[in-house]
């Protein structure tokens, strides 16, 4: 016996399949950064640029402050034990330390200079620059 009816079981128009879309990220959005790239004047790229680089120097200054804490707590709590490591070797016969608490003053110092480093990208540019920016 034949269905009541005949064009629920079949269409006439098939339905569209959605078109794919890309993957969410960096590879997704590389046309549309092609466009802006070449839309872009050479000044307006030489900034990017140097904003690229000024970003990259920040990273790796923090990185490097980030990475100073750990030998100086070990310093700060148990430098003997810091002064019979291997690598620590050639910077103390280097600074001609001699006894173990001598450690803290050279620790300390190249502390302060990585967190200071570190913490000069937090510092506003000058007026002047922010106004490049803009034109």
């Amino acid at each position: 016996m034949p269905p009541a009816n005949p064009s629920a079981t079949l269409s006439a128009t098939p339905t569209p399949t959605p078109s794919p879309t890309p993957e969410p990220g960096l590879l997704a959005a590389l046309p549309q950064l092609r466009r802006l790239w070449r839309s872009m004047s050479a000044r307006r790229k030489g900034q990017s640029v140097g904003l690229l680089g000024l970003t990259v120097v920040a990273s790796v200054a923090e990185l490097v402050s980030i990475g100073a804490l750990i030998p100086f707590l070990a310093a700060l709590t148990a430098p003997e034990a810091l002064f019979v490591l291997p690598f620590m070797q050639p910077f103390i016969a280097a600074l001609g330390l001699q006894q173990p608490q001598d450690l803290l003053l050279p620790l300390t110092v190249f502390f302060g200079w990585a967190a200071v480093l570190a913490g000069l990208q937090v510092v506003p540019p000058k007026p002047e620059l922010l106004h490049g920016l803009g034109s």
